[in-house]
C-alpha cells in the first residue's frame, strides 16, 4: 500500500490545475499548431507541400510537448488511418525527438541523487560517474537515455532521464482533452 501511494503521489491530480495554467496552455497549443493548421489545405491541394506539411506537423508536434509527441508516435504505427508519407515522418517521434539541452539533463540527475541518498553523504554527478555523455542515444517524449560510467565500479550504464516539466505539461493537456470531450458531449 505504502509504495502504491509513492506511486500516486507522482501524478498530478486535475483539481490541482488553476484556470490560469489551463487557458496558458491552451493559447499556447494555438499558438504552435496555427501554422499547421492554416498551411494544411494547400497541402492537401498542392501535393508537393505535402513533404514539407508532414516536416512541419512533427516539429509541432515536438514544440506542443509530451502528449503530442505520443499523439504522433501512435498515429506513426497507424499506416490504415493515416498517409505513409505522415507514418514514415512520424516515426521520427519514437526515439529520436529533440533532446533537451545538457544542463537540464545534469540539473535533473542531480536532483535525483539527492532524493536517493537521502540518508547517505551527499554525491555529486562526477563523484557517481566518470563519464556521462552529453548526447543522448535515444531521446523520446517522457524521458531521454545517456550512456555513462560508474565511477566506483566501471560499469557502464544507462542512465534514463524524465524531461522536465513532464508531470505538469500532460496534466494540463489531460484537463484540456477532458473538457474538449465534455464539451463536445453535451
Amino acid at each position: 500500500l505504502e509504495s502504491y501511494r509513492r506511486y500516486q503521489s507522482n501524478f498530478i491530480s486535475s483539481k490541482d490545475i488553476t484556470a490560469a495554467q489551463a487557458v496558458f496552455r491552451a493559447l499556447q497549443l494555438s499558438l504552435y499548431s496555427l501554422p499547421c493548421l492554416i498551411s494544411l489545405p494547400f497541402a492537401l491541394l498542392l501535393p508537393f507541400l505535402q513533404e514539407s506539411w508532414n516536416e512541419l506537423l512533427a516539429e509541432t508536434l515536438q514544440a506542443c510537448g509530451t502528449t503530442w509527441i505520443k499523439l504522433g508516435q501512435w498515429m506513426s504505427t497507424r499506416p490504415d488511418l493515416f498517409p505513409k508519407t505522415i507514418c514514415d515522418r512520424l516515426a521520427d517521434l519514437q526515439d529520436r525527438v529533440q533532446p533537451d539541452d545538457e544542463v537540464s539533463i545534469r540539473s535533473s540527475i542531480q536532483r535525483s541523487l539527492q532524493q536517493q541518498q537521502q540518508q547517505q553523504p551527499r554525491q555529486s554527478l562526477d563523484d557517481v560517474f566518470s563519464e556521462l555523455e552529453p548526447s543522448p542515444v535515444a531521446s523520446g517524449s517522457i524521458a531521454q537515455v545517456h550512456r555513462g560510467v560508474l565511477r566506483a565500479s566501471g560499469d557502464v550504464v544507462a542512465v534514463k532521464v524524465l524531461r522536465g516539466g513532464v508531470r505538469e505539461s500532460v496534466a494540463v493537456d489531460v484537463y484540456l482533452l477532458q473538457a474538449i470531450g465534455r464539451l463536445l458531449d453535451s
